[in-house]
């Protein structure tokens, strides 16, 4: 595909994902706070007072305004810009990644490549809940379930993938959310949340074999990396709660792009 037609797609495409990722941002703070997303205007968190349509401007309103309330002026939570540029970048990059089936693929191609945005969605809004708020909130993860699941039929129909392959990816999800659920319950909750338990399933499911296996092995090894260093640092400790579910979508993310490389890398390292 011409570079100049995809340079001229990027920013439009960037721009959509900080409008996705203020509305996610609406649904997490509403859904957090027990309130109805679907309806209601937002409104400023310490003076409660509504928030003009042009102090909501995705990312580029937090800039003007210096992170600062215009009505109070009290200090906004980075917990929204963060989550607006970092859906932009998510957008972006899968934009970059797809472009050929979207303008040159077949509807089935374009079909998954639409899906994979979703799931790119869902996961990002779950990695924001649970890095913030310590929770992995049903209405993310139950849709993310049903999109593996859609997205496995789209696979075996266009003979992607054969049954056997599939059969994998369901015991890997088995396996791995059974064992998220013992460490649920002989942890009674503390250790992880009944969230990472839903969470693995489309996990799982999404990631080809073997990478349905490896991704668990990794959020634990870039969990242990990220939680030594916050004690070292004196940010977290041993008693405190750190959420998992971001690193699952990380560890997610390297057995999907390099898993075979890392997998190598540690078999040789131990070997």
């Amino acid at each position: 595909m011409d570079i100049t037609l995809t340079w001229l797609f990027l920013p439009f495409i960037f721009i959509f994902g900080l409008i996705v990722g203020s509305f996610i941002n609406v649904v997490i703070h509403r859904e957090v706070n027990d309130e109805s997303w679907i309806k209601g205007r937002s409104k400023c968190d310490h003076c409660k007072k509504i928030i003009p349509w042009y102090d909501n401007v995705p990312l580029l309103s937090f800039l003007l305004l210096r992170g600062k309330s215009r009505c109070c002026s009290k200090c906004l939570s980075w917990v929204h810009p963060f989550g607006e540029l970092l859906m932009g970048i998510g957008f972006a990059s899968w934009f970059w990644l797809v472009q050929e089936k979207l303008f040159l693929g077949g509807l089935i191609e374009i079909l998954l490549a639409l899906l994979s945005l979703v799931v790119i969605s869902l996961l990002i809004a779950i990695f924001i809940s649970d890095l913030f708020h310590y929770y992995i909130l049903d209405v993310f993860v139950y849709p993310l379930i049903a999109l593996s699941v859609i997205n496995l039929c789209l696979l075996f129909f266009t003979n992607q993938i054969n049954f056997t392959q599939i059969l994998l990816r369901v015991l890997s999800a088995l396996a791995i959310s059974t064992i998220f659920f013992a460490l649920w319950f002989f942890t009674k909750g503390k250790g992880f949340g009944f969230g990472d338990v839903k969470l693995a399933i489309p996990l799982s499911l999404l990631l080809a074999y073997p990478h349905s296996l490896e991704w668990s092995f990794l959020a634990f090894v870039v969990g242990s990396i990220v939680g030594i260093g916050l004690m070292l640092f004196k940010k977290k400790s041993m008693k405190q709660r750190v959420p998992f579910g971001p690193f699952m979508i990380v560890g997610a993310m390297l057995a999907h792009f390099f898993g075979q490389e890392l997998w190598a890398w540690y078999v040789g390292l131990i070997l």
